[in-house]
């Protein structure tokens, strides 16, 4: 390729891929700041000042020393392996971490929000574009990354969509950028590929096979976002962005539709596909309604993830007392799905199995 088809890709991927980017993340009330905007320290991925002034207000009673104790054990993770450190840092930001304080009937244990999860505008939400990392080895540059109180959750490359098998492209290299700074990774929940008419998503670790797009954008209608944007048109990239990193989304998918599972010896991180988080948010609403319903899946469409979904949910919302006490009932008819259902209750997030009675039929 020679200079001057190089310099067009470049343009491509700045004027139809990540500009448009940055604009929806704006119209979704992100800051938005050029890397060379922010200060910090080029090994550091984190936005420290950022991290600190949000556990401060999300938890104004916590004194300096225990400041500093959490920004140590969210920023310094120790673990053997990649996978490890993620799976450590998402029980931290999702079950929240527990510190000694006296305030004032003795020191007890105390729970410090990272993420305030039921009031999203109460959190920091950021997206920075050519964020360069330094580290001993190779330095790297994300086209984005998207932060929540100045938590790199998401990083997302951008390819020209006149090139060759874009997505494929992307996703490579979102694989080598982890690969060269494994630690950059500990706190993220999800990659992005975007080549404006295509756009696809996948966890952590998702293989390259596992990652999907996303076709509708809930819970709006596509007339309704193309109103929000102030589009007459609508790109696959639009609905993706707009789906995923909506506010009240992407906390939800964090806290509710992601899990780690054992597979073949290994630890896998799943995150849901679209029609697993719409009809998971339907099941809920039917039954905050106290109506009920059916839900058609194909086989092979992720039936047991979509249950497993709903109930963390149902579980988490009875702890918030949203919901009385669910009873989730599953009716089989084979033995062999009795074994892999319990299996992919067990290994969620939190232990459902004490609400969980499997009938045989």
């Amino acid at each position: 390729m020679n200079p001057e088809e190089q310099l067009k890709i470049q343009q491509d991927e700045w004027t139809l891929v990540e500009e448009p980017a940055i604009e929806l993340f704006k119209k979704l009330n992100y800051n938005f700041y050029e890397n060379k905007q922010i200060k910090r320290e080029l090994h550091q991925f984190f936005l420290i000042d950022v991290l600190k002034k949000k556990i401060k207000e999300l938890n104004s009673w916590i004194s300096e020393n225990n400041l500093n104790k959490v920004m140590r054990e969210i920023t310094l993770l120790q673990a053997t392996s990649t996978i490890e450190a993620n799976e450590k840092f998402f029980y931290k930001l999702v079950n929240y971490i527990s510190v000694k304080q006296d305030l004032g009937k003795g020191n007890k244990s105390q729970t410090v929000k990272i993420i305030d999860f039921e009031n999203p505008d109460k959190n920091d939400f950021t997206i920075i574009n050519q964020f360069y990392i330094k580290s001993k080895d190779f330095p790297i540059k994300p086209d984005l990354v998207a932060f929540i109180n100045g938590i790199p959750i998401a990083v997302i490359e951008c390819k020209s969509p006149h090139i060759e098998e874009p997505i494929d492209e992307a996703i490579s290299q979102l694989f080598g950028y982890r690969e060269k700074n494994e630690q950059f990774f500990y706190p993220n929940q999800l990659l992005v590929a975007l080549a404006k008419f295509r756009a696809e998503y996948g966890s952590t670790f998702s293989k390259a096979k596992y990652f999907f797009n996303w076709r509708e954008p809930y819970p709006l209608s596509r007339e309704q976002l193309k109103d929000k944007l102030g589009k007459s048109t609508l790109t696959e990239q639009d609905i993706l962005l707009y789906s995923l990193f909506d506010k009240e989304n992407i906390l939800d998918i964090i806290r509710n539709y992601t899990v780690f599972e054992e597979q073949d010896n290994d630890k896998v991180k799943k995150v849901c596909r679209y029609v697993q988080f719409i009809a998971g948010n339907k099941i809920i609403k039917r039954l905050e309604e106290h109506k009920g319903g059916v839900i058609w899946h194909t086989q092979g469409s992720g039936k047991s993830l979509t249950m497993q979904f709903s109930a963390i949910k149902l579980r988490r919302l009875n702890k918030l007392k949203s919901l009385e006490n669910p009873c989730i009932v599953i009716v089989t008819d084979r033995t062999d799905l009795d074994d892999q259902i319990t299996n992919t209750f067990v290994t969620a997030i939190f232990q459902i199995l004490s609400q969980l009675i499997v009938l045989k039929i």
